[in-house]
């Protein structure tokens, strides 16, 4: 088989294609421009907070993405106030029948959430930020994000109202926040499952199970990040002296034509969001990406470079 040339990044900045869902929630928030205005500034500023912190910027940025668990980190955490409030709104309908022996409870649940909260902020938005150009993306992961920010001041001053005389109030307002977290909980929804934020997009190839060729050994230059197909999986090669690396060549992240990136020593850094995969076994080495590369193992026979996929045992 003969080396192909990447294909042209999909352009991120197309108008959003109102046909692709019968969401109706989604289709109206993409639609709002106005909204990039406060969105994209804030994105510049996520990012560049993190760039300004050198080495320790990139490293709370790796482990708020997930980098070391090798998964998004911001899903998990939401379980925790989404729990805790859950069990806040039922203590509380509980205490509106008359059971005062439980406001103890629900205003610990409260707190619990508000903690675990602050922390699926900062993942979220962090996630967010790297999502890339998109504006159905860009804008629904706003509105998203905004939401959870009201819903949690909301139960914070539900909190700070619960042991005062006001508690029909405090109430009131943590039953307004969690309807809130429901709204924000289906656009976090959307951007999952229909906008694949946060899911690896790798997930889908399946290449030949046994070793088939991709190039002519001959054909494969050093230190240049080359693209071929194994079956109708894109791959990467790159010759690095005696050793040629084989990884997905579509970025794990949002897609990325890795192909088209910068090689860093032993490692290669996505061009469109700077997900930095080593090369020799696809870990991740710098975030927004959460997951690894999947790898090939490489063999030359009868001239032709073969590939299958496997992780060399060096």
């Amino acid at each position: 088989m003969t080396v192909t040339r990447a294909p042209d990044p999909a352009p991120h900045d197309d108008p959003p294609r109102y046909d692709r869902t019968v969401d109706p929630a989604e289709k109206i928030i993409a639609s709002q421009a106005w909204l990039d205005a406060a969105a994209e500034p804030l994105q510049r500023a996520i990012v560049g907070l993190y760039e300004r912190g050198g080495k320790v910027g990139q490293r709370v940025e790796d482990f708020l993405h997930g980098k070391y668990i090798g998964t998004p980190l911001h899903p998990i955490l939401v379980t925790i106030p989404i729990g805790a409030w859950s069990v806040a709104a039922v203590l509380d309908l509980m205490e509106l029948r008359g059971r005062k022996d439980v406001r103890a409870g629900a205003d610990l649940a409260v707190a619990i959430g508000l903690v675990g909260g602050m922390a699926a902020i900062a993942t979220g938005w962090t996630d967010w930020a790297r999502s890339g150009d998109s504006p159905i993306k860009r804008r629904v992961g706003f509105v998203h994000g905004s939401l959870n920010e009201s819903a949690f001041l909301l139960y914070a001053g539900s909190y700070l109202l619960r042991g005062g005389r006001a508690r029909a109030t405090a109430r009131g307002l943590g039953f307004l926040a969690y309807t809130i977290s429901g709204m924000s909980a289906h656009l976090g929804g959307t951007l999952v499952y229909k906008e694949g934020l946060g899911v690896s997009h790798t997930a889908g190839q399946r290449p030949p199970d046994e070793f088939v060729p991709v190039l002519a050994d001959a054909d494969l230059p050093e230190n240049v990040p080359t693209r071929v197909k194994a079956g109708e999986v894109p791959v990467l090669l790159v010759r690095q002296g005696e050793h040629i690396h084989a990884l997905a060549e579509t970025c794990s992240h949002l897609g990325g034509p890795l192909s088209e990136g910068r090689i860093e020593g032993d490692a290669i850094r996505c061009p469109w969001h700077g997900s930095l995969f080593r090369l020799s076994d696809g870990y991740v080495l710098e975030s927004p990406s959460a997951h690894a590369q999947p790898c090939f193992l490489t063999r030359v026979q009868g001239g032709q470079i073969e590939v299958r996929p496997g992780r060399s045992p060096d």
